[in-house]
């Protein structure tokens, strides 16, 4: 007797589960395209990479971004919650810097001092105005790739001494 209910009982926990997970887009919206972004440096790919999408068209707010992975490649979050990219022309910016370790000074508050960094990524990708990269998202847009040019290692002179 008791099998005749278990599995109705159990479709109904997964629809309630399935259902609950579900993050509905806030209104306004439109609707997202699924978009694979691939950056690669000297030709590998760049991973841990920070990534921000920006609408060429500064009255559009649907913003994207997210970091790469081993692979170089970045699925895009809209919002940071929400898988996709409105269709429309973008902006894209690229940041990836190290601390140098040598340079953190720590007490027993913490760190004391602002360590050294380096951007390992030319740093005109950082800014909004001065990067090359764009991208325009259409109904067939579902790759794009980016190349950085060489690998660098250069001082950020707003840290450390």
């Amino acid at each position: 007797m008791r099998s005749k209910y278990l599995f109705p009982s159990f479709l109904l926990v997964l629809v309630a589960i399935v259902g609950c997970n579900r993050q509905s887009q806030p209104d306004g919206m439109p609707p997202l395209r699924p978009v694979v972004l691939e950056f690669t440096q000297g030709g590998s790919p760049l991973a841990e990479a920070s990534v921000s999408v920006l609408p060429e068209d500064t009255d559009k707010r649907w913003f994207a971004g997210g970091a790469t992975d081993a692979a170089g490649k970045l699925k895009p979050m809209t919002q940071g919650r929400y898988a996709g990219l409105a269709e429309g022309k973008y902006k894209i910016t690229v940041i990836k810097t190290e601390i140098d370790e040598s340079t953190v000074q720590r007490t027993e508050f913490g760190v004391s001092s602002t360590p050294v960094s380096y951007y390992l990524v030319d740093p005109k990708y950082a800014d909004a105005a001065a990067t090359p990269l764009v991208l325009d998202v259409d109904k067939n847009t579902k790759t794009a790739t980016f190349e950085l040019g060489p690998a660098i290692r250069v001082k950020n002179e707003s840290t450390g001494p």
